[in-house]
């Protein structure tokens, strides 16, 4: 029941959301127009600095365009929060042990053609992602849905009045290099758009 109620008050909780994040951030959202179309397969991978990401990227979307989330899988500990979590449609992953079952169920929710948010650091970081090593899996899901992948810079404070941006770059088909192994595929496709995130920081001057 409860899952029908968001379901259906879906577009204008966004819409209130969205109302209520541009009065105290001035949200801004730049380059909708390179979000694909409803039904194409596409991984959404942005930078994380904070538990808000998935909000922000939600709403840089279309209010009818619902999204999927891989979520760290202490989150989920606690009937209530599990139970509201499972409604927004995220599901768990175990962070760093390689968790099959979730890439499996992101590459199946990409397929199917509903956009699924991963975040290619693995966890939150604070201090920026320069220098860092982005985790394979999100290369996997990409290779194994044949997907797009949609890069996607979040500005990383979180001050009231202070602008909030929100940068879509555009979309890219990662692509096997002739000889290349599966293992350092999946590396090469998650440092390559990790490197795309920053490269949408550098454009608003962010330096990361």
């Amino acid at each position: 029941m409860l899952r029908i109620i968001f379901i259906i008050l879906y577009p204008l909780l966004m819409l209130l959301v969205s109302i209520g994040l541009w009065l105290v951030y001035f949200t801004r959202i730049k380059g909708r127009k390179n979000i694909p179309p409803k039904g194409v397969p596409v991984l959404v991978c942005a930078n994380h600095t904070g538990y808000s990401d998935p909000v922000f990227v939600t709403l840089a979307f279309p209010f009818w365009r619902r999204l999927c989330y891989m979520a760290k899988a202490t989150l989920f500990k606690g009937k209530v929060k599990k139970k509201l979590l499972e409604t927004v449609d995220a599901f768990p992953v175990e962070q760093r042990t390689g968790d099959v079952s979730a890439l499996r169920h992101a590459i199946e929710k990409v397929q199917e053609g509903t956009p699924v948010l991963v975040f290619p650091e693995g966890a939150r970081r604070l201090r920026g992602i320069d220098n860092l090593d982005a985790l394979p899996g999100i290369g996997m899901i990409a290779a194994k849905a044949d997907c797009l992948i949609l890069p996607v810079y979040i500005t990383p404070y979180l001050t009231p009045f202070r602008r909030k941006t929100v940068i879509i770059g555009e979309p890219y088909k990662p692509e096997r290099l002739p000889g290349e192994r599966p293992g350092a595929a999946y590396r090469r496709i998650a440092n390559e758009t990790l490197e795309k995130i920053r490269e949408l920081g550098r454009e608003i001057g962010e330096g990361w």
